[in-house]
């Protein structure tokens, strides 16, 4: 029971105390908001909204790299790193967060890799399994993993077949939906215009050939 003695304006400014404290006024899964202007890195899922990123001032900052831009993605990077030494990044597109990554420069062991996948992944994913082994992924030096029909992890190794990782990532399928949609467009038109090319060059190449032969008349 509060004490008579403590008014109203004394509860209230308790309260709001309380919820200026990391984790003191609890939010949705995966934020990891611990105050204003920051977020915990460990604590970010695949799949949040881009505006919990976006607002995370003090712990990350958007890339102004023309490349990073590619698509009408934005792509945030950590000023903080996680228990591990990994920077981490988050392309968005669309209103939220579809790749999570951590990069590594000193490069960590599997199971390590495999714990920062699952502190990654939200509770709706599966346990992530390592995909049937795919030799084309293989020889470059990634390992797929599966968490259920929307959520797939990437570990980038330092060379095919080592054990040791360098990235880790965390995709949600169900985001890049849009995402692929577009590149698929966009490799559709630039097939277009290769046989566009290809027919202009066959094209000039006649015409050339009747030059010639006009010529030798």
């Amino acid at each position: 029971m509060i004490p008579a003695r403590i008014g109203r304006p004394m509860l209230y400014l308790a309260l709001a105390l309380t919820c200026l404290l990391p984790q003191g006024c609890g939010g949705g899964e995966g934020t990891g908001v611990q105050k204003q202007g920051t977020v915990n890195v460990e604590g970010l899922k695949v799949g949040v909204p881009e505006s919990i990123i976006k607002d995370a001032v003090l712990t990350f900052v958007l890339d102004e790299a023309p490349a990073a831009k590619a698509g009408g993605r934005n792509v945030y990077l950590s000023r903080t790193k996680d228990s591990k030494g990994g920077q981490f990044s988050a392309q968005c597109k669309d209103g939220n967060c579809f790749r999570l990554e951590a990069i590594y420069v000193e490069p960590i062991t599997k199971e390590q890799a495999l714990d920062t996948l699952k502190k990654m992944l939200p509770t709706a994913a599966s346990e992530p399994t390592l995909r049937a082994d795919d030799a084309k992924n293989t020889d470059v030096g990634i390992e797929k993993y599966d968490a259920g029909e929307t959520y797939v992890g990437e570990f980038i190794l330092v060379e095919p077949k080592s054990d040791k990782v360098k990235q880790v990532a965390a995709i949600d399928k169900s985001k890049m939906k849009k995402d692929g949609a577009g590149d698929d467009a966009a490799k559709t038109d630039d097939a277009a215009k290769t046989d566009d090319a290809a027919k202009g060059d066959d094209a000039a190449k006649t015409e050339e050939t009747k030059t010639e032969e006009t010529k030798s008349e």
